[in-house]
């Protein structure tokens, strides 16, 4: 309930930094994917009747999902998508989404690092998901995702960057979890009157900045070594800066003009 209970809130209040804050950037890439991978199934260049199989690796919600579908266009009834979590409750998620737009997808509950999948895919995308591991981690996540591509295949990803020790996970005091508590109380007024929950919205709040704990990634350089040891190619890596907020209340996944690495990595 810290997490996946609060979020559409958050969504709803504009709080919430959908896709880093920067979600264009991944329509626009996954857009270009999809044909590209489109194109590459065909052997007359004309469009392909083979599905294109990609990965929501870590899934807040269905948002990704959204994304995928929008961004491949006409193409969207040709993916093969699966998403993958440890939770089962953004995976329930994605599939109410997908039965509302009558779409298939695949939910698989693990860990990614423990039960890997055996199938391979053309594309495999996520957000903000290295926080959930430390730098060791971080070298068998590359490497597990690395063999789940297809030659050709194409990692897709976003993650905030932080001056903090990396191997030690962020906290936030008692009075910045209070602060983002109250703001988020206090905004509540533009939710619908079914939405608004006063106390137990508070509570809610609160430990969602609590526990919200991620491992900071300091700088674009970590991207490269990874990259490296996974026998990555990196076709783009920028840094960018997320949607500034008018607020000055700092929270997780509030947009407040944090810089980001976005990167696109490719399986030769």
């Amino acid at each position: 309930m810290a997490y996946h209970g609060l979020w559409q809130t958050l969504r709803l209040l504009g709080m919430g930094a959908t896709l880093g804050g920067h979600p264009e950037r991944y329509h626009a890439v996954l857009g270009d994917l999809v044909q590209r991978h489109r194109r590459g199934t065909s052997l007359d260049d004309s469009p392909s009747e083979w599905p294109i199989s990609l990965l929501i690796a870590g899934a807040a919600d269905y948002s990704m999902l959204a994304h995928v579908i929008d961004a491949a266009s006409s193409a969207w009834r040709q993916l093969d998508i699966t998403v993958i979590d440890q939770c089962p409750t953004p995976l329930l998620m994605n599939e109410w989404y997908a039965d509302r737009l009558v779409v298939k997808i695949t939910t698989r509950c693990a860990d990614i690092l423990t039960q890997r999948l055996p199938e391979q895919f053309d594309i495999i995308v996520t957000s903000s998901f290295l926080g959930y591991f430390d730098p060791a981690r971080r070298t068998a996540l590359f490497d597990a995702l690395a063999a789940m591509l297809k030659p050709g295949g194409s990692f897709v990803s976003s993650n905030r960057l932080r001056s903090e020790d990396p191997n030690s996970p962020l906290a936030r005091s008692h009075a910045a979890c209070l602060a983002f508590a109250e703001r988020v109380v206090a905004s509540q007024s533009v939710l619908p009157a079914g939405c608004r929950r006063d106390e137990a919205l508070f509570e809610q709040a609160y430990e969602y900045a609590r526990r919200r704990r991620p491992f900071p990634l300091n700088d674009m350089a970590t991207l490269v070594r990874l990259a490296s040891h996974a026998g990555l190619d990196i076709e783009r890596l920028e840094r960018i800066t997320s949607v500034q907020e008018a607020s000055g209340v700092s929270g997780p996944t509030l947009q407040d003009g944090s810089p980001y690495a976005f990167f696109v990595m490719t399986r030769p």
